[in-house]
């Protein structure tokens, strides 16, 4: 029996499972999570975790921010462009009523 045998039966193209994770944090508050954290790396691997979720939670907040604030400035600039717009079509309108146009 060679290498080759051996790594056969594991599949070609089998999608490889997320690794399983010992703790889920779905159902933890951020003050949980900040509680786990003041005990220190003393907590040992739970500190890790906690960290890291807590990383991961700040990083996906501040991608919601950052795209509520894209939004807000397009919504700006869309009704910047439509106020002058309407300016410049009653400032026709305006002309065309005084004959001057």
């Amino acid at each position: 029996m060679n290498v080759q045998d051996e790594l056969a039966p594991a599949g070609i193209g089998t999608p490889t499972p997320e690794p399983a994770t010992a703790m889920s944090w779905d159902g933890t508050s951020n003050e949980e999570l900040m509680a786990i954290m003041n005990r220190g790396a003393l907590a040992g691997d739970l500190f890790f975790s906690a960290s890291a979720e807590m990383e991961r939670r700040s990083r996906q907040m501040d991608a919601a921010i950052h795209e509520e604030e894209e939004k807000a400035t397009a919504r700006r600039q869309h009704l910047a462009l439509l106020i002058a717009a309407l300016l410049a079509l009653g400032t026709l309108l305006a002309l065309k009523l005084a004959g001057r146009f």
